[in-house]
């Protein structure tokens, strides 16, 4: 391997030197990128939550809904049971 000139080296530290001094603009910009990307996350699990507890509150009430229509209908089989009176069983 042949010796570098002292140009070549002194150009390819001038240019990792460049890449260095614009390494902290690019950390800037990533960290902004970053912070974007965690507020866009955070709308979109809180926006998901609020649909799924209506969802949750939407079904919630469909089943108390059902479960009162039972409720009546079994207190009004109970009322045509008891209007109708004891039955007589037959004995074998």
């Amino acid at each position: 391997m042949q010796p570098q000139t002292l140009d070549s080296r002194v150009e390819r530290l001038e240019t990792r030197v460049t890449a260095l001094e614009q390494l902290p603009a690019r950390m800037d910009a990533l960290e902004l990128q970053v912070s974007q990307f965690r507020d866009e996350v955070r709308a979109e699990f809180s926006a998901t939550r609020e649909g799924l507890r209506d969802e949750i509150r939407a079904g919630d009430e469909r089943i108390l809904t059902q479960a009162r229509v039972l409720h009546e209908e079994v207190l009004s089989r109970l009322t045509v049971i008891q209007e109708a009176g004891p039955r007589r069983r037959k004995r074998p």
